[in-house]
Order: C-alpha cells, then sequence, then structure tokens
C-alpha cells in the first residue's frame, strides 16, 4: 500500500499559465505538493518553547495522539520560539536551519459551507492551480532546465500524495508518509541546486483542510480547519514560521480556525511567480 503511495506522489504535472505568468525575462516555476486526505499539521509542526506555550500544552490537547518530546527535531524560528518538527522530516529540519524552508501556521479556507468535505475542499485549493499533467518528480529538475534553455518562462506544476485521510492508526500510517515527504522534497530540492535552478523555483505544499486536535476513538483524528504548511526554495526566506501559530487550548471542538486564508497563500506564491496578487506573507 505504501508502494503505491509513494508512486503517486511522484506523479506530477505541469500547468499551463495565463499571459500575466509568461510575461518577464526570468524564469521561475512553483511546485506544489498536495498531500490528499487532510494531512494532520499539528504533528507535523509542534510548539516546544515559544511565547505562547510549550510541549506540555500540545500534549495535554493531543492525548493519544502526542509524540513524544525527545523524539522531535528541534527548529528554532528568528524571534526564539522553538518548534519540533516531526521525526521523520530530518532533511527538512537542515533546510530550515539553512534559511531555504519556511513554514506558514494556521492557514485554511475562509468561506465556505462545506468546510469538512475532501471534494468541495479540494476543488476550493485547486483554484490556486487549475488543471495538471502527470510526470515524475524526480525528472522535475532537468523538465525545468530544458524548458528555461527552450525559452518557457512561468511554469506550475502540482504533485500528490495520498493517505493523509487518518482517521485510524495515525501515528503508524503518518510517519509512514512523511518518511516519504522529508525524502522526496529534500531530494528535488538537491537536485534543483545541482542544476543551479534553486533560486527560480519554489516548492509549497497544500491540503484539502488539517485535523481535530484530540484523537478519536480509533487512534485517529477527524477533520479539521486550520494547517501548517511547508514554502521551500532558494528564494524563500526561511527558517521562519509566518503567520500566527495557534493557541492549542482556544479552540472549541479542537477545530484551529485559520488566521491566514488560503486566498493570501495563493496570491503571495502568485506575486512572486509573475505579479498576479498583492498579497505578501513574507516568506517570498
Amino acid at each position: 500500500m505504501l508502494a503505491a503511495t509513494r508512486r503517486d506522489f511522484l506523479k506530477i504535472g505541469p500547468i499551463s499559465l495565463t499571459s500575466a505568468f509568461r510575461a518577464g525575462s526570468d524564469y521561475k516555476a512553483l511546485v506544489c505538493v498536495f498531500l490528499r486526505g487532510g494531512m494532520d499539521g499539528s504533528n507535523m509542526v509542534i510548539p516546544l518553547r515559544t511565547a505562547a506555550q510549550n510541549y506540555r500544552v500540545y500534549q495535554q490537547v493531543r492525548q493519544g495522539l502526542a509524540l513524544p518530546q525527545r523524539s522531535l527535531l528541534p527548529v528554532v524560528a528568528k524571534g526564539g520560539d522553538i518548534y519540533g518538527l516531526h521525526p521523520r522530516l530530518g532533511a527538512l529540519q537542515n533546510l530550515f536551519q539553512e534559511g531555504k524552508l519556511a513554514i506558514l501556521a494556521n492557514v485554511g479556507t475562509t468561506a465556505s459551507a462545506d468546510l469538512f468535505d475532501h471534494t468541495v475542499q479540494h476543488e476550493q485549493w485547486s483554484r490556486i492551480l487549475p488543471g495538471a499533467v502527470e510526470h515524475e518528480l524526480a525528472t522535475v529538475p532537468h523538465t525545468i532546465r530544458k524548458n528555461m534553455k527552450l525559452g518557457q518562462r512561468r511554469q506550475v506544476y502540482v504533485c500528490t500524495l495520498g493517505g493523509f485521510d487518518t482517521h485510524g492508526a495515525q501515528l503508524r500510517v503518518q510517519g509512514d508518509l512523511f518518511t516519504a515527504v522529508g525524502r522526496a522534497i529534500g531530494a528535488f530540492y538537491s537536485a534543483t541546486v545541482a542544476l543551479g535552478i534553486a533560486r527560480n523555483v519554489t516548492l509549497f505544499t497544500t491540503s484539502e483542510f488539517g485535523r481535530r486536535l484530540m484523537p478519536n476513538s480509533t487512534e485517529g483524528s477527524d477533520h479539521g480547519w486550520g494547517n501548517h504548511h511547508f514554502i521551500l526554495g532558494g528564494a524563500v526566506n526561511g527558517g521562519d514560521v509566518y503567520g500566527e501559530f495557534p493557541n492549542l487550548l482556544a479552540h472549541r471542538h479542537g477545530i484551529m480556525i485559520p488566521t491566514t486564508s488560503r486566498e493570501g497563500y495563493g496570491a503571495t506564491l502568485a506575486n512572486w511567480l509573475g505579479g498576479i496578487g498583492k498579497s505578501s506573507l513574507g516568506f517570498l
């Protein structure tokens, strides 16, 4: 099952863009990593010691879903707050420390009648990046390099890893998934560096929604709302956490209400890509 899931993750494709994206003389590409199913970002980025809370708060709220503190990979934001990454994301810890990876906290759709519906929320996020053709993630840096030589200026790629709808056995399932995510994203960035295109390519993650903070009765978590995401690349203002990280004790029924909108996230990425959108969250 995991092998098939990993193969699905390595399928990505370029998207045709509007003439506004094609403007300009320099090449830029966005690579969207869509974590299908509703990825539990609250076990991807954990507050260890921040101005607002610490690991004990996380442990109290997450209960049986809490990861052991000693297993977490510490990263220090520019303001001094300390967070822990999931233990399977070692490559991303290194990239954060090198200033190439940023974290955007508590982002999500801000207006929808079907907040917990996979199909509806997938459509909401897809509005940022319409359409796709499958391609191998491992070859994308080389494809980008060829397209630069052919005179292409702006492209967007989308890839999908499924399996994140963790209503049961979440700790085991998510651990396997994050192993695939960390290795693939780390290898992708290394390839862009080797080809000399790291500053031309920005990778970012999305998912339909986050998950509720407290566990359900089957050692999993149910659909939530706000979520945390990664942005990676040579042009990224990395080594920091952007947006407003939520107080884990303050959310009714364990559902984090987003403080950064999907639209703001997309506008910042689009602004970097080709001048579409006026919002800037600071990570690019």
